[in-house]
């Protein structure tokens, strides 16, 4: 099935987050760096925990892409200052 950016106006919206909301570092993401939906990045196949989900600011979420590290569990502990909006 292939989504229709046409029908989704969260699809059309401009993209431009380059930092993980958990963490402030780079997220690595694609779409982020592209601005747009359409381009295949690393986070289209992964698989993201409700309590990853919901580590992201409410402020934040469904507008920043939680990077490869925070999303595999591998960044430890996180020290690093969540981005400022």
């Amino acid at each position: 099935m292939t989504v229709d950016p046409s029908r989704n106006p969260m699809l059309q919206a401009q993209l431009h987050a380059p930092l993980c909301p958990i963490c402030g570092k780079p997220n690595d993401c694609a779409v982020s760096a592209a601005g747009r939906f359409d381009v295949d990045c690393w986070c289209k196949d992964a698989r993201f925990s409700t309590a990853l989900l919901d580590a992201v600011p409410s402020e934040l979420k469904g507008k920043a892409c939680i990077c490869r590290s925070c999303a595999q569990g591998t960044h430890g502990h996180r020290t690093a200052q969540r981005p400022q909006g």
